[in-house]
């Protein structure tokens, strides 16, 4: 693998890595366009995915360590105690129980998910699919909010309650 291309990827996918777009679909999407050898189903390619993953994820927690450290020691709290106490634990709780239902998608369904998602042809479809979703939920968002005058009406995520959070984590497991 070139490492212009890499570097490439990686750039991309920090620059746009808080936007509602795949990174997956980067690193399927972009290679074969600017015709880079690299390909999705080459044992390189997984490590690489998960490189660039970690590469995201550090910048992030260094970014929000404040909050992380909030979440992060009012999970410890929370375990340790055997209660949910105050706002960084519930949060903290929510965010784990919203985890499980991608985190057992994803086991049972890997092998057939790695498979469909090595395909440029399939990754560029679902990227249409996934931004045709995302601009009608935009649209329905901006039609709430004008009739409800603002975002002032909506609930901070630590108010949710835990059925909230587990539809959430069954919504983000059904987008994959």
């Amino acid at each position: 693998m070139v490492l212009g291309a890499v570097l490439f990827i990686a750039v991309l996918q920090g620059a746009t890595e808080l936007f509602p777009v795949s990174s997956l679909g980067h690193a399927v999407l972009v290679p074969p366009l600017l015709g880079l050898d690299m390909r999705p189903t080459g044992d390189d390619f997984v490590p690489l995915l998960v490189l660039l993953h970690l590469g995201t994820a550090a910048a992030l927690l260094y970014l929000y360590r404040a909050q992380w450290w909030n979440i992060i020691s009012g999970f410890c709290r929370a375990a340790v105690r055997g209660r949910v106490e105050g706002e960084h634990e519930h949060l903290a709780m929510l965010i784990f129980v919203a985890t499980i239902p991608a985190g057992t998608l994803g086991l049972l369904l890997e092998k057939s998910l790695r498979a469909l998602f090595v395909s440029p042809r399939a990754a560029a479809a679902f990227l249409v699919v996934n931004g045709a979703i995302l601009f009608g939920a935009e649209m329905l968002r901006r039609r709430d909010e004008r009739r409800h005058e603002g975002e002032a009406t909506f609930a901070a995520a630590e108010k949710l309650s835990f059925k909230a959070a587990l539809l959430i984590g069954t919504c983000q497991a059904l987008a994959l």
